[in-house]
């Protein structure tokens, strides 16, 4: 996914200016690392991990934007809905199909 077409993604789901541009820069510094995985998303893997099904609804039903994950697999996801433009720690195991219990970091 180039950049354009995360721009196309991002305003179909209403994601904020402000939050595009941080999203934005943060994919510029996605890596992986064979020991812990991803730490930073590049562009298809924020619309990739945000629109993923996990059990029964997706992190942007909640609100969320992922944009990093976990050693563990857990997200780290920006709010776009709720308390904009703050992080949360997702915890993917504790969901119940309708909300993903979180954490705020940030």
């Amino acid at each position: 996914m180039n950049e354009t077409e995360f721009r196309i993604w991002a305003n179909e789901h209403s994601v904020p200016n402000e939050i595009v541009a941080a999203l934005m820069k943060s994919s510029g510094l996605a890596t992986e690392d064979t020991l812990v995985g991803r730490a930073m998303l590049d562009f298809a893997g924020i619309a990739e991990l945000t629109d993923d099904v996990i059990i029964e609804s997706c992190p942007f039903d909640a609100g969320f934007v992922v944009f990093g994950d976990c050693p563990n697999g857990d997200p780290i996801a920006i709010d776009v809905k709720n308390n904009v433009g703050t992080i949360h720690y997702l915890s993917h195991e504790e969901s119940d199909g309708c909300n993903f219990p979180s954490f705020r970091v940030a």
